[in-house]
């Protein structure tokens, strides 16, 4: 009643309503459990302080103990949740399928790993051994996914299972090599990640261009090539030109996009001027960083997909699972899916209702929805 009290009376600044029970099945459910909790200081200290005054008897009769919450107790709550939150917003955002979210997997944990180190360094965790050992361990373990390395673990950094992240941060123009400079990687690491994204340009442009067996030239190789190039120029009295520079390197030269750009719009067939990144984006930034969003498709191309006698080709299926995915497909169309068995049930049961017109999806219009998707 005091919560509720309270609430009425500042209902337009509170942000919560009410408290919830954590769920075992989402970790977000614990961190706003605890948050609320830690919301309503005030509250659960004046109720507490009612239920120490209550006479035995009535203790009994409600089932109430005496409980008591020292400063000390709040302290460490609002420290945990402080933790939690800083999970929150990556979590959040690389699940989303609304965006572009592989180009920011690496910035977002290089990011968490620094501040659960600084928590680390906090004097709560300090006096804490068993808190101080849990954020070591989350640390270590998200490492364990993710091998950036750690001078004071003696961790080493493996490019190798993340250079197609560093790979996607760049050819994000959002972020490109300069998000990696600012965020503190080393030099060693921003000459790696130069290296792979010209080794993997090279072959996508020598792919494009049906010559796959030439050698592919690295960064540093054409570094050297491009200063011995301008060089000569420059002794014989000529301008540099255009030719030059490459299409990864003017790209990698020209200002970012600010964060609201749109990045499909950059790499549309139509208005982009780098080809060779435009199908390289298409491969690299349309990975989810999280499988989250791929998982929720599951139960939904169930009722289309029959495990008895459904014959739709891959191509279809998987150009249903995006239609469905952005809401363009209704349950009436479902049924031309579905097996006869199914479709029968879903008839006479009353949960489908086939439409008079059939839908025809085309290659060409299966190649449209997917370009507009990527």
């Amino acid at each position: 009643s005091i919560v509720v009290k309270n609430n009425k009376k500042e209902a337009k600044k509170s942000c919560f309503e009410r408290s919830v029970r954590s769920n075992t099945t989402r970790w977000f459910s614990t961190l706003e459990m605890i948050r609320r909790f830690v919301y309503y200081r005030e509250e659960i200290s004046e109720l507490l302080e009612k239920v120490a005054s209550m006479p035995l008897e009535r203790k009994e009769r409600f089932g109430l103990q005496k409980f008591e919450f020292r400063n000390e107790d709040w302290e460490y709550l609002s420290f945990v949740c402080g933790v939690l939150e800083s999970f929150e917003e990556p979590a959040s955002l690389l699940e989303s399928y609304k965006d572009i979210s592989a180009s920011f997997t690496l910035p977002y944990v290089y990011d968490l790993l620094k501040d659960l180190r600084r928590r680390e360094d906090h004097d709560m965790a300090q006096n804490n051994p068993l808190l101080e050992r849990g954020l070591k361990e989350a640390r270590l373990a998200i490492l364990g996914h993710y091998p950036l390395g750690d001078v004071s673990e003696n961790i080493p950094q493996n490019f190798g299972p993340i250079k197609n992240l560093f790979l996607a941060t760049v050819l994000d123009p959002r972020a490109k090599l300069q998000l990696l400079v600012e965020l503190g990687f080393s030099d060693a690491t921003i000459l790696q990640v130069k290296n792979h994204v010209r080794e993997v340009f090279e072959h996508y442009r020598l792919k494009n261009s049906g010559t796959e067996n030439e050698e592919i030239v690295t960064e540093s190789q054409l570094e050297k090539i491009r200063f011995e190039i301008v060089g000569a120029r420059f002794f014989c009295g000529l301008p540099e030109t255009r030719k030059d520079r490459d299409e990864l390197s003017i790209y990698l030269s020209q200002e970012r996009l600010n964060a609201g750009d749109s990045v499909s719009a950059f790499y549309h067939p139509q208005n982009t001027r780098f080809p060779i990144l435009s199908l390289m984006a298409r491969d690299f930034l349309a990975i989810p960083a999280m499988s989250t969003p791929t998982e929720s498709l599951f139960p939904g191309l169930s009722e289309m997909v029959s495990k008895k006698d459904n014959g739709l080709l891959l191509s279809t299926i998987r150009t249903l699972a995006i239609l469905k995915h952005r809401g363009q497909i209704t349950e009436g169309v479902e049924a031309l899916f579905l097996g006869k068995s199914d479709a029968d049930y879903a008839g006479k049961s009353g949960k489908i209702s086939r439409p008079e017109r059939p839908v025809y999806i085309t290659p060409d219009y299966e190649e449209e929805v997917l370009d507009e998707f990527v």
